[in-house]
């Protein structure tokens, strides 16, 4: 009986990439990644935050931001394609974290200062508590407090001895 291989497409490989990312095997994602341009298929938004993803699971953060370089710079993929990919905040989130989990907090920086560009996306919640986390990871303290108050708007008075706590 003579077996039929199936032809690779985009959604099925990010769904594998995706699969690799929960198993924690960002090699497996990164290889299947980069099978995309052996396969001549353009990748999209899913691919790249599959791969960042697992990059930032496996804490390899230098991986992680050159995928985002790479998605950045993106022009045209290949040159038929008549439209840009563009990073999304869930990009940006899993590059931060990715920072952070290796204490890269001063990349992590970086990064959130990159999204007050107008053509950059958003900042969410979730890209302040990445940064956050960064800086905590990081012995950063102080900055993390610090971000914390330019993100919420709190203002931290003093720390109140007695308590051993912050007063708000």
């Amino acid at each position: 009986m003579r077996q039929r291989r199936l032809q690779p497409n985009v959604p099925a490989l990010s769904a594998a990439i995706s699969a690799c990312e929960r198993g924690h095997l960002w090699q497996e994602a990164v290889q299947l990644h980069e099978s995309l341009q052996e396969d001549k298929l353009t990748p999209d938004i899913t691919v790249f935050n599959a791969t960042i993803s697992a990059c930032e699971k496996g804490a390899k953060w230098q991986q992680a931001l050159c995928f985002l370089e790479e998605l950045a710079q993106m022009d045209v993929w290949p040159r038929q394609q008549v439209h840009s990919l563009r990073p999304v905040t869930i990009t940006y989130n899993a590059v931060i974290s990715a920072c952070g989990k290796a204490s890269r907090w001063d990349w992590s920086l970086r990064l959130l200062a990159d999204l007050q560009n107008p053509d950059t996306p958003t900042a969410d919640g979730i890209t302040g508590n990445a940064a956050m986390n960064a800086c905590a990871q990081g012995s950063q303290w102080p900055r993390a407090l610090q971000l914390f108050q330019e993100l919420h708007g709190y203002k931290l008075q003093s720390r109140n001895p007695a308590t051993r706590s912050w007063q708000l």
